[in-house]
């Protein structure tokens, strides 16, 4: 997909929970390798959701929500508690924008270092991870945690 289509076509914006939470948990739900059903009651999604302290969607060409981050951030450290993407637009590079877009706003702000867990068996979210930069810090049978300085 063309980088310039790509940069004028997809948007970050501040989640408005009435507007995006349904298709956030949705996106969560397919999107989440070892679902055990934790999103399966609507509010205790929501208040999963409001763990974090910071919310980004990415809205598509047509102002349609394809992604979500979810941060936790502390004064000079970040983690990535959710970041999902409609698996339509999955394998275009998006992610990789979404990702250096945040990267370089978070760095603006003072963070300097990242850090998220993924599912073991997420081997395309970890290749992109290992791409942007991340490192491996910790791995057990189910998840990997992985760390950036920024």
């Amino acid at each position: 997909m063309n980088s310039k289509l790509l940069k004028s076509s997809f948007k970050f914006r501040p989640r408005i929970r009435e507007k995006d939470d349904p298709f956030i948990i949705q996106l969560l739900k397919k999107n989440i390798t070892n679902y055990d059903g934790r999103f399966d009651d609507y509010n205790a999604c929501v208040k999963n959701l409001n763990v974090c302290t910071d919310h980004l969607v990415l809205e598509g060409p047509s102002g349609k929500v394809i992604g979500y981050i979810g941060l936790i951030k502390n004064k000079e450290s970040i983690f990535i508690k959710f970041a999902v993407m409609d698996e339509r637009y999955q394998s275009k590079g998006i992610g990789s924008l979404f990702f250096k877009k945040l990267l370089v706003n978070l760095k603006k702000q003072g963070i300097r270092t990242i850090q998220l867990q993924v599912d073991i068996v997420n081997t395309r979210a970890i290749s992109l991870y290992k791409k942007l930069g991340f490192k491996t810090v910790k791995q057990d049978f189910l998840k990997t945690v992985m760390e950036m300085n920024i």
